[in-house]
């Protein structure tokens, strides 16, 4: 067993060899950092132990990429976050330069590889390990952004303008948290409020813009919306755990699924299948109950219209609020399989071979 010295200053452990040797192959420590031995008074740093020696030799290779053109995306990595920190996704070294344009799969990298079934088979194995941590953290970022939205009378317009103002940095936590327990580090309930800092800006910005274009490429013709949100499926991980600005995230996000579209289309119509099914079921409700209630519409009229538009408002706020609660149900696993997928696409550390 070893205790360990993160970037941030803080002793972690005690943690086995087999942890330490994870933490080597995921670039989250290296021959720098000071690790305690149990039974030892002495802190050595892990370069000076000869049984990390080969992990240390392997992470080096597997960590070599050549030179890049490409301005180093690492850029805005705290300087305080050191890359031995195992605790914060922030303080993650991040992939070398180029990796968006050139796609996530650069010199033998984990990513760019996503096995639809396979990562959702691990989604919900994680999910049912930490299964208080992942519904309780997504039953609360779903109430904040959804509950002023319900409960109008109650929050009031201040209450719906700070929900949303609010809900891309707590989904933004979201991601960090359940990516903390993909990656094996240790996560927290305070991980949702963890992109109150620096990234506020971009995570606002990704959750709101991207959300609103989502949102008119659907009602103007659904596939529009269904691309949109596809694409940018990977925009608020990247804005959190890259700490991207906006146009980066958009940008990375689309670069990374456009050559694996379907694949992404898919799994994320199986992560999300109880909504999916829902919708399309609000949808053909809501145009039989607008025939019902309007007739056809050659004979419609202006007034008719303006007659019944309260009860048809009122129908479409009932299936609406009827879909919330489906979401708060699917979030937990739904959101897991999403960061499980990023994590493949976009992680440091490459799959074993075969």
């Amino acid at each position: 067993m070893f205790k360990m010295i993160g970037g941030d200053g803080r002793e972690y452990g005690p943690v086995t060899a087999d942890q330490l040797r994870e933490w080597i192959l995921d670039h989250r420590a290296n021959g720098q950092t000071l690790v305690l031995a149990e039974g030892s008074r002495d802190w050595q740093s892990l370069g000076t132990l000869p049984e990390f020696a080969a992990v240390l030799a392997e992470a080096a290779r597997m960590h070599a990429v050549p030179p890049s053109p490409v301005a180093d995306l690492t850029s805005t990595t705290p300087a305080s976050a050191g890359p031995d920190d195992p605790s914060s996704t922030a303080s993650t070294p991040l992939p070398p330069a180029g990796w968006l344009e050139a796609g996530p799969a650069v010199a033998g990298w984990a990513g760019g590889e996503l096995r639809v079934f396979e990562c959702l088979g691990r989604a919900w194995h994680l999910w049912q390990r930490h299964l208080l941590l992942i519904t309780g953290a997504s039953a609360l970022a779903w109430g904040i952004q959804t509950l002023p939205q319900l409960l109008p009378q109650v929050f009031g317009c201040l209450g719906l303008l700070v929900g949303l103002a609010v809900s891309g940095a707590v989904y933004g936590g979201l991601s960090l948290l359940i990516l903390g327990l993909v990656r094996g580090e240790p996560a927290r309930p305070s991980d949702l409020f963890a992109c109150f800092d620096g990234r506020f800006t971009a995570c606002l910005l990704v959750f709101v813009i991207t959300g609103i274009l989502e949102e008119i490429g659907l009602a103007l013709c659904i596939l529009p919306g269904v691309f949109l949100s596809t694409v940018w499926a990977f925009s608020l991980p990247l804005a959190a755990d890259r700490r991207l600005g906006f146009g980066e995230a958009v940008a990375g996000s689309w670069r990374a699924v456009m050559p694996r579209f379907f694949t992404v289309l898919g799994l994320l119509a199986l992560a999300f299948l109880p909504l999916v099914i829902f919708s399309a079921y609000s949808s053909v409700r809501m145009v039989g109950h607008t025939m019902d209630l309007l007739g056809p519409l050659g004979s419609l009229e202006f007034g008719a219209l303006r007659e019944r538009l309260p009860e048809l408002t009122r129908h479409a706020g009932q299936l609406g609020l009827q879909q919330q609660w489906v979401l708060l149900l699917n979030l937990p696993f739904a959101w897991t399989a999403l960061m499980t997928a990023y994590e493949d696409l976009f992680g440091v550390r490459p799959r074993p071979p075969g």
